[in-house]
């Protein structure tokens, strides 16, 4: 090959190079959230699936009353989860909602969802949640909270790294669903069409759109990473 030859090739190179490594990244960013909301939702349920055989089917565990932020249904809420959930979740460490440096945890950017004194619960892997209990609600319990896979990091948005889940408990229910949206809103009642358009609507509730894809983010999915 002649120099000039070598010089074209590598030009024509660097060109599709710099056109393919944005589509090769976008899929690496699609994939890796999808993997650590599949992996969050099966430390979850199975968390509340072992729970259950030490302490009773989990529609009838012993709820904290509806919170309201005071200091007694906080610490009913933290012990309800001592008891029945967190025993079962290896490698969790807790951050006290009024800790140092616990409330750059998981910053809550969208007004709705402001939780400053849910306390964090952080894995090994540098993922964290935060949680709330409640109980005889509308003759049902609720496990709802935000789960964001990079924690204190950016870009902290909903449908990005942030991904808001609810869990409906009631006597009749005999399956957990974390990524339902509210408890109204259950993936297995509504076609996909219909959860697109929530998720395009609330960016928070886009993990309910993830599951139902089977753990995939689509091409129409409607945040960009």
């Amino acid at each position: 090959f002649t120099l000039a030859e070598v010089l074209i090739t590598l030009g024509v190179i660097g060109v599709v190079a710099a056109l393919t490594l944005p589509s090769v990244f976008t899929n690496y960013q699609r994939k890796f959230v999808a993997l650590h909301l599949k992996k969050f939702y099966n430390t979850f349920t199975n968390a509340i699936r072992i729970s259950e055989v030490e302490n009773g089917e989990f529609a009838y565990w012993n709820y904290a009353p509806p919170n309201f932020a005071t200091s007694d249904s906080m610490k009913a809420n933290d012990d309800f989860f001592n008891k029945y959930l967190f025993p079962y979740m290896k490698g969790l460490k807790k951050c006290n909602a009024r800790q140092n440096d616990c409330s750059s945890l998981m910053v809550d950017v969208d007004e709705p969802f402001k939780m400053i004194d849910r306390s964090r619960f952080i894995f090994e892997d540098g993922s964290c949640f935060n949680i709330l209990s409640e109980g005889n609600l509308y003759n049902r319990s609720t496990l709802s909270g935000i789960f964001d896979y990079n924690c204190n990091k950016k870009p902290n948005k909903g449908g990005k790294d942030q991904f808001y889940f609810y869990v409906v408990i009631a006597s009749s229910a005999n399956d957990v669903i974390p990524f339902t949206y509210s408890n109204k809103y259950d993936i297995r009642m509504h076609n996909r069409s219909e959860i697109l358009e929530h998720c395009r609507a609330n960016k928070f509730s886009c993990g309910a759109l993830i599951q139902f894809d089977n753990w995939d983010i689509s091409d129409d999915y409607p945040v960009k990473f």
